[in-house]
């Protein structure tokens, strides 16, 4: 049987999404880590259909930033972080735990973001498109979590502190892209004691320090008592206002979100331009063209016929077997998954019902139409 090829307007996971901004949807889900003996409190904040608790997911595949706080705080205080990214197609995973006075484990809060990374299952996460996103103590605890397997796609510290056992030492280790956002006028966490030597260790190819001019400590994040008051007491010397701090944020983090999670070089070319020219940050980076193609995923091409199907679907790679796939419904029910060992899968759905489906390959992403009309 033949069919006519139409080849499918193949979307890496940037182009998967048909709308936005999208609705917040909000859900609690606490993992049970057995070799601990320990809960892992995890609040998630998702792009959804509308807004709301277990609201409904939106259609589509997201990347995930895995979220850890500061001293004495807690994922409340970073919901201008979700509040901005989720509605431009992020999952944010806000870590729950140590965020007590005393008694706060660096050892364990790095083993909770790599016990989310690996355990958190989502229906509409991409699982090889993550980063570790972390401010302050939350922010040393992702360089101790990165430096052990598997590593995320995508490592930024805000502020970040030196932890016990080492987060200095332990970025050494660290390969994947890294990039440091710091506060000038910080007296928290000095720059010349925390994140400057944070990110001098890192041993990745692509790496990158922001500076942002009079930027303080707490500003990364909405107020919080405890840490609005260490800087006070610190005495750290602020020259802008929280809001111009966390708008600098955006503009800078934004690209570096599209181009490591969401495979879009051009918005890497956006962030060095910036970096070069604005007056409200100095830095630096490491990256260039051969770096990147090194960290991104390849260039595999896939086509998908006919669209749309009503019986049998073909999945074609030009250059190399398709490997393991995936296929969900709108609602992220699987309904299909597999490994490939040919260039080529035929698929019967005509027992599918019509509508829309999304099918991942190792690292390319696109939607399926059925229709029996």
């Amino acid at each position: 049987m033949k069919f006519s090829v139409l080849l499918f307007t193949l979307l890496v996971f940037s182009n998967l999404i048909d709308a936005q901004p999208y609705s917040i949807g909000r859900t609690r889900i606490d993992l049970q880590d057995p070799a601990r003996n320990r809960t892992i409190p995890v609040e998630v904040y998702y792009p959804a259909q509308s807004a709301g608790n277990n609201a409904t997911w939106a259609d589509g595949f997201f990347p995930m930033v895995i979220l850890g706080h500061g001293f004495a705080m807690s994922y409340v205080a970073y919901e201008n972080l979700s509040g901005y990214f989720v509605p431009k197609g992020y999952v944010f995973a806000m870590i729950d735990t140590e965020n007590g006075i005393i008694g706060v484990s660096h050892p364990d809060f790095a083993a909770d973001y790599q016990y989310v990374n690996q355990n958190l299952a989502l229906p509409n996460v991409l699982n090889n498109s993550i980063a570790f996103l972390g401010h302050s103590m939350g922010g040393g605890a992702a360089f101790l979590a990165a430096s052990q397997a598997p590593q995320p796609q995508l490592l930024i510290g805000l502020a970040p502190a030196e932890t016990n056992p080492s987060a200095i030492d332990a970025a050494s280790s660290i390969n994947c892209p890294v990039f440091v956002f710091s506060g000038q006028g910080d007296a928290v966490t000095p720059p010349s004691e925390n994140h400057i030597p944070m990110y001098d260790s890192s041993n990745s190819l692509c790496k990158g320090f922001i500076n942002i001019l009079g930027g303080a400590h707490c500003y990364f994040a909405n107020s919080n008592f405890f840490c609005d008051f260490g800087e006070t007491t610190a005495g750290s010397s602020i020259q802008i206002s929280r809001a111009e701090q966390q708008d600098i944020l955006y503009d800078f983090l934004e690209p570096l979100l599209a181009t490591f999670l969401k495979n879009d070089n051009q918005a890497f070319a956006q962030f060095s331009d910036s970096l070069a020219s604005s007056s409200r940050v100095n830095g630096t980076h490491t990256c260039d063209v051969n770096a990147l193609k090194a960290i991104s995923p390849d260039n595999q091409q896939v086509s998908v016929f006919p669209s749309p199907v009503n019986e049998i679907l073909t999945l074609s790679s030009a250059d190399k077997m398709l490997g393991a796939f995936e296929i969900v419904n709108s609602l992220g029910r699987q309904m299909l998954a597999g490994d490939c060992k040919n260039q080529q899968l035929q698929l019967n759905v005509s027992d599918w019902p019509d509508g829309v489906y999304y099918f991942r390959t190792s690292n390319k992403y696109g939607k399926i139409i059925k229709s029996s009309r």
